[in-house]
């Protein structure tokens, strides 16, 4: 069983509000085993996460988003004072994206469940937004 049961991601944001709770019990078990999203990313700072990075603001250098990556790291660039020539890997596998031909679509369940289980980061992420807003 484990993670090899659940084929695509939609299998697997399925499967973690199946009724058959053996099945959902599961797909919890194999998010919390795969390795780049079994630690949820409000987990990083002390609790309580987003008044913890309102005190330490001043200390915060950057803020970057995935949709602006290229963006936000030449900014960080600027900011670390790092050579001109730094660059975010190229490669595919390097830059850690998905295959060509893997299944990347979600069905409305599988979002809605995805959502569910990355709540406390949706907060997280939106609480980072505002507060990169407001520097």
């Amino acid at each position: 069983m484990g993670i090899s049961r659940f084929q695509t991601p939609e299998a697997l944001s399925i499967a973690l509000s199946d009724n058959d709770a053996a099945k959902a019990r599961e797909a919890r078990r194999a998010m919390r085993s795969i390795r780049h999203v079994r630690q949820h990313q409000h987990e990083w700072f002390p609790a309580p996460v987003l008044e913890y990075l309102r005190e330490r603001a001043e200390s915060v250098v950057w803020i970057g988003f995935q949709e602006s990556l290229d963006t936000d790291f030449e900014i960080l660039k600027r900011a670390l004072r790092l050579p001109a020539d730094t660059a975010l890997p190229a490669e595919a596998a390097a830059a850690h994206r998905t295959p060509e031909g893997f299944s990347i679509s979600l069905s409305e369940t599988g979002r809605r469940n995805l959502a569910a289980w990355y709540a406390e980061d949706v907060r997280f992420v939106e609480g980072l937004r505002a507060l990169r807003s407001v520097r």
